[in-house]
């Protein structure tokens, strides 16, 4: 699943630096990538 995540992440920086999203936009979805990302490792810790 973090890999996922992390490829997203690339593609999100990928389309920001090549300005095919704007920059607000760019902001907006990292941070829900980050909320995201905090979300599965807790998931993840309360499995094991």
């Amino acid at each position: 699943m973090s890999e996922i995540l992390d490829a997203l992440k690339i593609y999100l920086r990928l389309g920001d630096d090549l300005r095919i999203l704007d920059h607000k936009t760019y902001l907006a979805r990292s941070e829900e990538c980050i909320a995201i990302g905090k979300m599965v490792g807790g998931w993840l810790k309360s499995l094991h």
